[in-house]
Formats: structure tokens, C-alpha cells, sequence
């Protein structure tokens, strides 16, 4: 009898690849699981952890490994300055493992075969939520005993949520097509069109703005790289309307009325309140998750929700470890092929192939800050995964081409971070601006 024997060096991946799994698909939570009393998720991630501390690569060069514990730290002050130290223990325990994920991801996915194999498991998580959304609406309730938010397709745990599914759905889209072109067997071509039709129709199923406008963002930014602002421009003249009944219902019946329904306008009023918390506690916020706690509604705005819970401090670390992830994808995947392999075929090759999966990569960064405008996930386990996944690609062409662009320091790149967080900043304030002048 064979027996599968694993080295110590791929068993902190493998552990990862495990807890990645059951993180997304979450069949703990199922109705009647019979692992529901099991601690699985704590255990993977205490078993991936402790494996690669005694047999991983333990490789820090880029700043978001410095970025993401000063988060963590700055979250917690947060709550100590709002008077409730307690807060920050809660906070500590509840993040800690969304930082370790973030961790082990970018150290362990350490070579192409593995990111890649990371890649596929979102995209099948997206797949399998999708299925389970079509059957979800024709029944009431899905197979994991979730059922339908005021028609809106659901999941369970952490997914329960449309905007929070949406949000997966929006940002898996770019590796989904990533993988399709790098396919070559025409089944596994066939399955990634399938897959890509049904997410597709279950961002359609969640009926969430702030995905739509994330999936309409991303599409134009594509175009607009591409092919220009201008040719970019005329397609969204004649697709706009094409879009627009194709739009989901909610979506649909606000633009159709010429103006904002109670759910926009408290939306834009929210981040109203948010501006004027963070005029309050400028420096550490009003403290994470107690935005609630100063208005009714929270602020569906990721930009927005970290300036006033975490302040000037919080937000520019925020927006510094997001913003460098995605100015990282975006300098790679524009570098020229370096000089030393010019004159290597098969180097070039494999360096314009790294460069497509950095493309893609810095789409999905692209959606989910497009759809974050629109939605409260700042500290949402998406986000960790996509900069780990993110991190792990960089560091990966890094070991393998070291005379590549420096591409990302964060000393050199400290004005970068500051325009990219007053962008955000501004583009917010400004939404906020023109919707409470519509309504």
C-alpha cells in the first residue's frame, strides 16, 4: 500500500490550503453539520502557524508584513481612546487570525504552482456560493440551510450577507479570466465560462449596488488601460443603456426614478456623519465597529467607516497597506522584461506570464476598492486574502528575477500613500456632496 508522504517544507501550505478552503466554504456552519461543535478553523490556523514557524520561509520584504500588525496595534488603541479597553481585547482576538491569514498566505504560497492553486480555490468557493445562490432562489433556502434576505441570494457565516457575497463574486472575477487565458484544455476552458456565467448571474441575485458599481468600475478601468479614456468613453455611451436593464431591480428603479430612495440618501447622510466623527476624533476615530454607535445605520463606505473608526492614523495605515498592494500589481505588470533575461526565451515567457497573473491580481485590488465605495467591508477577510495573495506574487518574482524594478518601498513611497488615501478621501466627500444635492 502507497503511502502519501508530505515534506515539512510544503506542510504549512497545505495547512494553509485547508483552512482557505473551510474559511470560504464555511461547512461548519451548514444547518445540521456534523462539525459544527468542532473548533476547526482555530486549529488549522494554529497548526498552519506553528508548522511554518518550525519548517517555512520566513521572507519580510514587503512593507504590508509591517503595515498589517500596526493595523492590528492601531485598532486597538483605537478602542482605548473611545474608553473601552475591553474593546480591544475583543478586537485583538477577533482580527489577530485575519492577520495571521494575511501572513501565511504571502509566506507559504511561495512559488507559481501554489499561488495559482490558492487562485483556483477562490474561484471554486465563488462558483459553489453562485450554485448555491440559483438554487437558493428557486427553493427559499439553500443547501446550507441559508435562506433569502428579502429576495436577495445568501450564504452562511461570514457570507450571510449579499454585499459581503457580491464583494467575493466581484473580485474573483479578473483571476477567473486570468486562469481561462492561461487554460489550454479545452474542458477546463469550458468550466472556467461556465463558472464565470453562473457568478455573473449571482452578483445579478445578490441585487447589491455596491457590487454592481464594483463590477461596472472594474470593467471601465480595464478598457480605459487598454484602450483609452476616449474609445472607453463611446463604449460606455453605447453599453450604459444595455447595462441599465440589465441593472438589478433596486438599482434599476432608483436611476429610472431620477432620484435617491431612502436606502442611497441614508447612505450619503451616513457618510455625512462619518466626516463630521472624524472632525471629532481625528487622530485614533471613535473606535473600530462603533460607528453604529453614532449613527443608526453603518456608513457603506469602506473609506469612509476607517476614517472615522480609526482616524487620520488608522486610516493612513489602512490605506497604505491597500494602496501599496495595488500600486505593487500596478507597477509590475507595466515593468519592461529585465535585462539580464532578455536574451532567455523561456524567461521572458514565464516573466510576461507573471505579469498577467500581477494584472490580474491588481483588478481584483481594483474591484474591491470600487465596490468599497459603496460598502462597508474595510476589514473584511476579503481584503486579506487578495493583499496576501498579492504580497506572496511580488516576494515570489522577486526571488526569482532580483534585478526587477524596486518597485515598492514604503519610505520611498510615502507620498504615493498620502495621495492615494486623499483620493479616496476626496472621491468620498465628494459622492457625499452631489447625492445629498440630488436628494
Amino acid at each position: 500500500m502507497s503511502v502519501i508522504r508530505i515534506n515539512n517544507w510544503a506542510l504549512p501550505f497545505y495547512l494553509l490550503t485547508a483552512y482557505v478552503v473551510i474559511v470560504l466554504l464555511r461547512p461548519h456552519e451548514y444547518t445540521h453539520s456534523p462539525i459544527t461543535d468542532i473548533p476547526i478553523l482555530p486549529v488549522l490556523m494554529l497548526a498552519s502557524f506553528v508548522a511554518w514557524f518550525l519548517y517555512g520561509r520566513r521572507d519580510f520584504e514587503a512593507p504590508q508584513f509591517y503595515l498589517a500588525p500596526l493595523l492590528l496595534v492601531v485598532m486597538c488603541l483605537s478602542m482605548i481612546a473611545s474608553d473601552w479597553a475591553g474593546g480591544a481585547v475583543l478586537i485583538f482576538r477577533k482580527d489577530l487570525p485575519i492577520i495571521g491569514l494575511f501572513v501565511l498566505i504571502a509566506c507559504t504560497a511561495d512559488t507559481t504552482p501554489r499561488l495559482v492553486l490558492l487562485l483556483k480555490i477562490i474561484v471554486l468557493a465563488a462558483t459553489v456560493m453562485a450554485w448555491h445562490g440559483i438554487t437558493q432562489v428557486e427553493s427559499g433556502t439553500g443547501w446550507s440551510g441559508a435562506t433569502l434576505l428579502s429576495g436577495r441570494i445568501t450564504y452562511v457565516g461570514i457570507f450571510n450577507d449579499p454585499n459581503d457575497l457580491g464583494l467575493l463574486f466581484v473580485t474573483s472575477i479578473p483571476v477567473l479570466l486570468y486562469l481561462y487565458y492561461d487554460a489550454s484544455f479545452f474542458v477546463w476552458r469550458a468550466l472556467l465560462i461556465a463558472s464565470l456565467a453562473s457568478i455573473l448571474y449571482a452578483i445579478y441575485l445578490t441585487n447589491s449596488r455596491g457590487t454592481i458599481v464594483g463590477l461596472a468600475a472594474t470593467v471601465g478601468f480595464y478598457f480605459w488601460l487598454r484602450f483609452g479614456l476616449l474609445r472607453t468613453a463611446i463604449l460606455v455611451s453605447v453599453l450604459g443603456p444595455l447595462a441599465f436593464v440589465m441593472a438589478p431591480s433596486r438599482f434599476r428603479e432608483m436611476l429610472a426614478a431620477g432620484e435617491l430612495d431612502d436606502s442611497a440618501l441614508f447612505r450619503f447622510e451616513a457618510w455625512y456623519a462619518g466626516f463630521n466623527m472624524f472632525r471629532l476624533e481625528p487622530f485614533l476615530g471613535v473606535g473600530v465597529g462603533r460607528f453604529g454607535e453614532h449613527f443608526f445605520m453603518t456608513a457603506h463606505n469602506s473609506f469612509v467607516v476607517v476614517l472615522a473608526e480609526l482616524g487620520f492614523l488608522g486610516a493612513f495605515v489602512w490605506n497604505a497597506f491597500l494602496g501599496l498592494s495595488l500600486y505593487m500589481m500596478y507597477r509590475f505588470q507595466r515593468a519592461g522584461v529585465p535585462d539580464d533575461i532578455i536574451e532567455n526565451p523561456g524567461e521572458v515567457a514565464e516573466y510576461l506570464t507573471q505579469q498577467k497573473m500581477a494584472r490580474a491580481l491588481m483588478f481584483s485590488l481594483l474591484a474591491f476598492c470600487s465596490a468599497g465605495l459603496f460598502l462597508s467591508r474595510a476589514f473584511d477577510i476579503t481584503l486579506f486574502i487578495w493583499c496576501g495573495l498579492v504580497v506572496a506574487h511580488y516576494q515570489n518574482c522577486r526571488r526569482r528575477w532580483p534585478n526587477i524594478t524596486e518597485v515598492i518601498q514604503l519610505k520611498g513611497n510615502i507620498m504615493k500613500v498620502f495621495y492615494f488615501w486623499l483620493f479616496t478621501v476626496m472621491v468620498s466627500y465628494l459622492g457625499m456632496k452631489v447625492g445629498l444635492f440630488l436628494a
